[in-house]
């Protein structure tokens, strides 16, 4: 049976945000240029996929080494708790499952399987640019590095005395929770939360795992949380713990903001957040329905430095940083397509 093409919603969220401040150009390629991009499925209504919108659908998923270490971890805990729930495997189990997808990953990169589907295979930054490529010796700190992560994960008291215990009531795994702040649509997207009973009431606590350092960014997207709960949960905010785990810092580096903690809920932060979504979303959002289809309109940064570590700095140094229409690109990418592809059958 074939499905209705899917429309391409807007919400605002952090990582949303981030990217629009970050460059426009990138902005543009990420949430519109690519959209449609994905292979074509049995599902899908008749149709060709537009060669710009391919590629820039597939640029969109490489991940840099210190990002893939991110999803690797992310996507090695959201595994266990789904398919084992309270009966958690050892910290060993985990940690071999995790330096296994973490190898898995590199050599889906040097293997180049993306092409045959973008989303479902790894694309890695330093493979695909052949820039910065890891020695063995990096490539065994940085499984080193995951493996301390996860046994921090599964040996903290976070997880022995709450998220494991029998009076947990679990509440969601990787929960995206979509609310509006007044006209603004907003989504976040939950590591994992849970109840817990307490004389006041339960107590919803949200764990976010954290496998990079401490940024003015976290603050946000723990409060959009805290909003989330509220708003979509109907969670009395006062009855609210958030505990975000920088797993790097060992088993005790998670911290408890909220409900009976000695950092408590700002309210403050919690006016500002919904101050920035008004403005900063309002902006967007009438971008998204007045003219999100016009490159042109969605500017290059002016920080080169940023375009280093850009999975679309392929296709702004072939239009040479240059504004160019939707049409312009396209044609800048099928010329480009067919001079490989001439490259190639002169080799033959």
């Amino acid at each position: 049976m074939k499905r209705a093409p899917l429309k391409n919603e807007f919400r605002w969220s952090v990582s949303r945000q981030a990217c629009f401040d970050e460059c426009q150009k990138k902005y543009w390629y990420t949430y519109y240029g690519s959209w449609d991009g994905w292979p074509v499925n049995a599902f899908d209504p008749n149709r060709k996929v537009d060669p710009l919108a391919a590629l820039l659908y597939r640029l969109k998923q490489i991940q840099s080494l210190p990002l893939f270490i991110g999803s690797v971890v992310h996507e090695t805990i959201e595994e266990a708790l789904k398919k084992h729930h309270k009966q958690l495997p050892s910290a060993e189990v985990l940690r071999l499952d995790a330096r296994k997808r973490f190898l898995k990953g590199i050599e889906e990169s040097k293997e180049k399987k993306w092409l045959d589907h973008p989303k479902k295979f790894s694309n890695l930054f330093e493979w695909y640019y052949n820039t910065n490529l890891p020695t063995e010796e990096a490539i065994a700190t940085y499984i080193e590095r995951i493996e301390q992560m996860i046994a921090s994960w599964r040996n903290s008291p976070a997880i022995n005395q709450v998220i494991i215990d029998a009076k947990a009531r679990w509440s969601g795994i990787e929960q995206n929770i979509e609310f509006l702040v007044d006209s603004v649509p907003v989504i976040v997207v939950i590591d994992f939360m849970l109840f817990w009973p307490n004389s006041e009431g339960d107590i919803l606590i949200i764990f976010d795992w954290k496998t990079g350092g401490e940024r003015k960014e976290n603050i946000e997207q723990l409060y959009a949380y805290a909003m989330a709960a509220q708003i979509k949960l109907h969670q009395p905010i006062d009855k609210v713990v958030i505990t975000p785990f920088y797993l790097a810092q060992g088993v005790t580096g998670y911290k408890k903001i909220g409900f009976k903690q000695t950092e408590t809920l700002d309210l403050k932060i919690v006016e500002e957040v919904q101050n920035k979504i008004r403005k900063e979303g309002s902006k967007l959002l009438a971008i998204h329905k007045e003219s999100s289809q016009d490159p042109l309109l969605f500017p290059y940064t002016e920080n080169r430095e940023k375009c280093l570590s850009c999975p679309f700095v392929e296709v702004c140094k072939k239009a040479n940083y240059e504004p160019l229409t939707r049409e312009e690109l396209t044609s800048l990418i099928l010329v480009n397509k067919e001079t490989r592809k001439e490259k190639a059958e002169s080799l033959l």
